[in-house]
């Protein structure tokens, strides 16, 4: 059994990326996980190739796709001028929401679906949307 489940994260990164320069007039400024480009003092990543910034949008234990479309549209109608402005700050290479699900034993298929207004509010801002399926043996 596994011991997490993935929720939505919203991620921006960059090799150039500055992310301290971003974040230093930014709402996100203390509540965003702050990762920065270079030697990590990790022996499974050494060194890390960009910079980035990541926000928890929705509960790392939501594991279902429709609380997460959710919690993204409310995260965008909050922070639409802050995505914006990620998107268009210098040596920001990708902007994501980054959504998790498990994939469980005896399941034969998992549609997902995702709404014509998700979609167009998510590429209206300029970000991307990534799914993460998880193998699991099943969920707690």
């Amino acid at each position: 059994m596994m011991n997490f489940m993935p929720g939505c994260i919203f991620c921006g990164s960059g090799a150039d990326f500055d992310v301290d320069g971003f974040l230093a007039s930014s709402p996100w400024s203390g509540i965003a996980d702050i990762f920065r480009r270079g030697p990590t003092g990790n022996a499974y990543r050494p060194i890390r190739e960009s910079s980035s910034l990541q926000i928890a949008v929705s509960p790392i234990d939501e594991h279902l796709l429709e609380p997460q479309t959710d919690a993204t549209l409310s995260f965008l109608r909050s922070y639409e001028a802050e995505v914006r402005r990620l998107v268009r700050f210098p040596g920001v290479d990708a902007v994501e929401f980054r959504m998790g699900l498990f994939w469980l034993p005896d399941t034969a298929i998992y549609p997902i679906s995702l709404t014509p207004s998700f979609l167009k509010a998510v590429g209206d801002v300029g970000a991307t949307v990534d799914i993460y399926v998880y193998a699991s043996d099943g969920v707690n």
